[in-house]
């Protein structure tokens, strides 16, 4: 996320500028006008801080709104996108959607069994992330038994790729407390980069068959 908060004090660097440049021209004009010494303080300093919220607001919306942009900034350790997990010696597999924002990283996960029936999603509560090391503290709703239940837990990825290029490959493992006895479980995953899929796991109406077809790579 520091690259993130590199490009928001390079915005807010930028505002200052424009600012001040926007309060020259004003203050010109008020002497110009004849203005009041005290009038011409005013106007500047709502001109100056308008200014600089503004262009903090678009910067961080041009974020927000701009994956290419996001990626950019972030470079090599992007690990935004979706993913597609496996849970090692477990009939559970799961699609996580990663996204990076300025307030940090937010993630939703969707957990499916052998037939593609979803049992339990989950998102998080609080997020770090450390180099290639992400951390996540999450609760989670289960489907799978005659009552629905929800749990919470931990987990942590390790996220790996060719160097200089963002990770494509996580390994990690994730500990559900919500049972007598916490339950802990190795994770195996990869980003899914195929824009077909990705396009039809958005659509309700076809999602449902993007996870067969993943189901099926996954035992290949």
């Amino acid at each position: 996320m520091k690259a993130y908060k590199r490009f928001v004090d390079w915005a807010r660097m930028l505002a200052l500028f424009v600012a001040v440049f926007i309060a020259d021209i004003a203050l010109r004009s008020l002497e110009q006008a004849k203005e009041s010494v005290c009038v011409s303080v005013v106007v500047i300093g709502i001109v100056a801080i308008l200014v600089m919220h503004l262009v903090e607001l678009l910067a961080v919306t041009m974020i927000e709104r701009w994956s290419w942009l996001r990626h950019r900034i972030v470079g090599d350790a992007c690990i935004e996108g979706v993913w597609f997990d496996t849970v090692v010696n477990e009939d559970l597999y799961g699609i996580v959607n990663i996204q990076m924002t300025t307030d940090g990283i937010r993630i939703i996960g969707e957990q499916f069994d052998s037939k593609g029936t979803t049992t339990a999603t989950w998102e998080h509560y609080h997020t770090v992330l450390d180099g290639g090391t992400l951390r996540v503290i999450y609760r989670s709703p289960h489907f799978g038994g005659s009552t629905p239940t929800e749990v919470q837990g931990m987990a942590m990825y390790v996220f790996s790729g060719e160097p200089g290029r963002p990770p494509t490959y996580y390994n990690g493992f994730f500990v559900d407390t919500g049972y007598c006895e916490p339950r802990s479980c190795q994770l195996r995953g990869y980003r899914i980069s195929d824009s077909s899929k990705l396009a039809r796991l958005r659509e309700p109406h076809t999602k449902h068959q993007v996870v067969l077809e993943l189901l099926r790579e996954s035992r290949q």
